[in-house]
């Protein structure tokens, strides 16, 4: 029995069912054998997440597999998404 693997999910090899995505990746394809890392600028605050969300304004992002945005600094602003 071959796995069906959806997006938001993922199918290790030899495996018969899908597994979620952790928090801070994603799949937006199909059959996938592993979740593919949230980039810099962006997070994946749930599982089984089917995309990413760029970093809100007043936010930032430094790192990959984030799940929240770290908010700005005092005095210092980030106005733009990403």
């Amino acid at each position: 029995m071959e796995c069906a693997c959806p997006k938001g999910s993922y199918c290790p090899i030899g495996s018969i069912v899908h597994t979620h995505c952790p928090r801070g990746t994603y799949t937006d394809k199909f059959e996938l054998l592993k979740c593919i890392d949230s980039p810099k600028g962006s997070y994946v605050n749930i599982t089984g997440a089917k995309i990413n969300t760029l970093c809100d304004k007043g936010h930032y992002c430094p790192d990959m597999n984030m799940f929240v945005g770290i908010k700005c600094p005092i005095n210092t602003y980030q106005d733009l998404e990403g």
